[in-house]
């Protein structure tokens, strides 16, 4: 379904005329009152999308590390710079430390 920010329910086809100049956000709901995910367009994991990634994973995704996910960083799996969406399915908590050092060799 399509609405514009101010509640019309608009064809989805009624917008492709549009596409170049509109900005369009995906929300995805999980019950009349429950956002599960909040479009990809953001660089940082925030709201319910960086709780959803806290509560699933528990603590830095680093085998070892016990730092718990509230306190760590969330981390994109696939980066955002390669094109990896802002989702708790591409989302996984990483210590500062550990969010650091991805990109270092072994």
């Amino acid at each position: 379904m399509c609405e514009t920010a101010g509640g019309t329910v608009v064809p989805p086809g009624a917008l492709l005329p549009w596409l170049t100049e509109a900005y369009v956000e995906r929300v995805v709901f999980d019950g009349p009152d429950r956002v599960k995910n909040v479009g990809v367009r953001r660089r940082l994991f925030t709201g319910a999308t960086r709780r959803a990634v806290e509560v699933r994973d528990r603590k830095c995704y680093v085998e070892l590390c016990d730092v718990p996910a509230e306190q760590c960083e969330i981390d994109h799996i696939q980066p955002y710079a390669s094109g990896g969406l802002t989702t708790d399915d591409n989302g996984r908590p990483a210590c500062p430390r550990h969010n650091r050092r991805r990109n270092e060799p072994p």
